[in-house]
């Protein structure tokens, strides 16, 4: 849902984001999850569903008045926007771990050259991208090839 969301209310429409962000967020309090699913499948709506800073301020405010209300325990990795650097990093590194576990779940392994590869990358953008050709490459050697045209030349085929 936060995948289809995020293509709906692309650029120009992250109010719309916002809203449903907030919403993602409390349907997994209602749910019942555990603590630790509800920090992972947040920091995975907080990847897909990439807010401006300003909206990200108030969607912490609005949780944290969720919070009090249903007395719900608050979200750690939105609660300080004043860890921007450290967040940064955590979320990029996230991310990696992402890609690299996707590409094993979905061809059975990640070869040592591809998980290297990845975890040099530090552009947000480009991960984003990976994250997408992980779900629709049809094999790992079209992964593969994909890196190689993201000019990351570190990669060699097996």
């Amino acid at each position: 849902m936060a995948h289809l969301k995020a293509q709906e209310f692309g650029k120009g429409k992250e109010d719309e984001r916002k809203k449903w962000k907030f919403y993602l967020i409390r349907m997994l309090y209602k749910r019942g999850y555990t603590r630790k699913d509800i920090l992972e499948l947040c920091r995975f709506v907080d990847w897909l569903m990439v807010l401006p800073e300003s909206l990200e301020r108030q969607l912490s405010e609005e949780l944290a008045k969720t919070e009090e209300e249903k007395n719900m325990p608050y979200i750690t990795s939105w609660e300080r926007i004043g860890k921007k650097e450290g967040k940064k990093e955590g979320m990029l590194e996230e991310r990696k771990r992402i890609i690299i576990e996707m590409v094993r779940e979905r061809f059975g392994k990640t070869p040592r050259d591809i998980s290297n590869t990845i975890r040099q990358i530090n552009d947000t953008d480009l991960l984003k991208s990976l994250l997408m050709q992980s779900v629709r490459c049809p094999d790992l050697n079209s992964f593969r090839e994909n890196l190689k045209q993201k000019n990351f030349h570190t990669v060699q085929t097996q």
